[in-house]
């Protein structure tokens, strides 16, 4: 009894521990940014915009059950993709938070404290890995070099409200739950629930669930986790995905089949997989027996994935309309792959790939060279993880946030085994081993190198460089731009993808143009209405009930409109020849926005 309380103390005060270094990495993260931050610069991610006005729909008493966007798009709105799990949350600190101050502070403070509670628990979660593979002298290197790949993602500073940050949060957590440990049935449970909560989150974490759903069958077939640990991933599995597909989708829409959203479609695929794994787990004892169930429900997923889900096996970009893949998704920066950025940014790869092939080939030494069980089975996983985050990031540059986060794990325990050895031979040799080991664990180093890298041989900064350092009042990313139009009668605006959520955000009106694939129709009809000439695009603005035009003059759209149709409504307004039926709006000219409205005769 004594031993089990020892037991239990040690293991309290390790969670403390873990505690304490998360909270101290973000007190010491959120005061070197704000130290060196200016928020008059850099071009500002929509989606953070977007995740506010949401959260204001909501508070204003929008159901949790309605996903419409109903100010974005033509009339009607747009169903948006984006799950209520990250609104509630949201919710909640900026209810307590107006509870004490105004609107205004409330939303500020929601802004900050979001992002700062993500990271704390990104970190909190590396660090219980750390416990549990009972290499506690890995906490302090894993909080330096986690927090140095989170904070260069750009998705934890103050005011990013968007998915990703509690997505890498959830990776996290997943990650430390499944990590070799004697404490694995519980732990696994969790694991289960944590999958779901990412794929109901958004589904850019489907191939890390299915990695970590392969991962957990086959250590369950080799005897690396018991058959209760597997058979409570899959009962929790099961379970956690019919509870949150019903407190998160109404009940008239239970059959809607969404492939970029959670649906029926994910809860079946979890349900099916999970109940298949823990029948295996639970009642079959041999290994002969355990295969073929495993197969028949394998099989059966396939069937039901092609049969009743077709459409989700392809490309939900696929079907975009040429126009909007032209002048929308080939200028969207986190979707390019890597051939996009070896022919336009090359040295943004150093950035983007380094710290994930540290991570990569950091694993591999591990896989072939310890002696640790645990550690071996370790690095399997996060090789798994880590390779897949790579090929997603080949694809599309936004696979990078998971990629970079995967290695910090390896990088830091490989990071403690060379800073041992050197304790052990103060030799200069391990001395240099270890201090390079840390300055390439640290993904700060990766962006600088590709950074420099540019500037040597280009003379240029890097793509990312350019977006960080631009003004945002110059690229329409700043409030006061958008007093004018805020002051015009409530009515519907074209403008530049770009400028929709700020639209939304910041004036009464209704957007025709955002940055969401969702909203085909209202961004294909802005598209086609800024190239058409002018005497057409006013058929179509006017059918739409477009009562007001918003030209960002710097924003990439334009320029892309003036370049393929010199004629075009969006050249000729560039040009000064303003069509008899819109007038400008005195106090705008000369400024990054410029704004027209519908004569009122026409």
């Amino acid at each position: 009894m004594q031993n089990n309380a020892t037991t239990c103390d040690h293991q309290t005060i390790l969670l403390k521990q873990s505690a304490v270094n998360a909270l101290i990495a973000v007190v010491v993260v959120y005061m070197l940014v704000l130290v060196s931050g200016n928020d008059t610069d850099g071009i500002k991610n929509s989606d953070d915009i977007m995740r506010l006005v949401a959260l204001r729909d909501f508070a204003s008493g929008q159901s949790w059950f309605d996903p419409i966007q109903y100010r974005l798009g033509l009339d009607g709105g747009t169903l948006m993709h984006w799950s209520r799990l990250v609104d509630g949350p949201l919710w909640a600190i900026y209810s307590i938070a107006a509870m004490f101050t105004n609107t205004g502070t409330a939303e500020e403070i929601t802004l900050f404290l979001w992002p700062a509670i993500t990271l704390f628990f990104a970190i909190f979660a590396l660090n219980i890995a750390c416990v549990r593979m009972g290499n506690v002298l890995a906490q302090v290197p894993v909080t330096l070099f986690g927090a140095a790949a989170f904070m260069t993602s750009g998705i934890f500073g103050p005011t990013a409200i968007d998915h990703h940050n509690i997505q890498v949060a959830l990776c996290m957590l997943l990650v430390a739950m499944l990590v070799p440990c004697r404490v694995q049935i519980t732990a696994h449970a969790l694991a289960g629930a944590v999958a779901v909560l990412m794929l109901a989150v958004g589904m850019e974490t489907l191939p890390y669930v299915t990695i970590a759903g392969i991962w957990v069958t086959a250590a369950f077939l080799t005897g690396i986790i018991n058959p209760r640990s597997a058979f409570a991933f899959g009962l929790s599995l099961s379970l956690s995905a019919l509870f949150v597909f019903a407190i998160t989708i109404e009940p008239k829409d239970y059959g809607a089949v969404y492939c970029d959203a959670y649906s029926v479609f994910h809860i079946g695929m979890c349900s099916v997989g999970g109940f298949v794994l823990a029948l295996a787990a639970r009642f079959a004892t041999k290994m002969k027996t355990r295969l073929i169930v495993l197969a028949l429900g394998g099989a059966f997923a396939a069937i039901l994935l092609m049969a009743a889900f077709p459409q989700c096996l392809s490309n939900p970009l696929s079907g975009l309309d040429p126009k909007l893949k032209t002048f929308w998704l080939d200028g969207v920066i986190e979707t390019r792959s890597f051939f996009d950025l070896w022919s336009t940014d090359p040295y943004q790869l150093f950035g983007v790939f380094g710290l994930a092939i540290m991570g990569l080939f950091i694993s591999i030494g591990i896989v072939s060279k310890t002696d640790d069980h645990n550690m071996r089975y370790f690095a399997i996983m996060s090789l798994m993880l880590i390779g897949t985050a790579i090929a997603v990031t080949f694809w599309q540059q936004r696979g990078m946030l998971f990629a970079s986060a995967f290695a910090v794990l390896p990088l830091a325990f490989v990071f403690t085994a060379l800073r041992t050895q050197y304790h052990a031979t103060n030799s200069v040799t391990d001395l240099l081993k270890m201090i390079g080991m840390g300055i390439l664990s640290l993904n700060v180093f990766w962006w600088i190198a590709g950074a420099q890298a540019s500037s040597f041989f280009t003379g240029h900064q890097t793509l990312q460089q350019q977006a960080s350092s631009v003004s945002a009042s110059d690229y329409c990313f700043s409030d006061g731009v958008f007093a004018p139009l805020a002051k015009e009668p409530k009515g519907v605006v074209l403008g530049a993808t770009d400028i929709g959520a700020n639209i939304l955000k910041l004036t009464y009106h209704r957007a025709l143009a955002g940055p969401y694939h969702r909203n085909t129709d209202g961004n294909l009809l802005m598209i086609e209405a800024m190239l058409a000439k002018p005497d057409a695009a006013y058929s179509m603005l006017k059918k739409a009930g477009v009562t007001l035009i918003a030209d960002c003059i710097n924003s990439a759209d334009a320029q892309d409109f003036k370049r393929a149709k010199p004629d075009g409504l969006q050249a000729q307004l560039h040009q000064g020849n303003v069509p008899t039926w819109l007038e400008i709006i005195p106090e705008t000219i000369d400024t990054p926005l410029v704004v027209y409205r519908f004569k009122q005769e026409l």
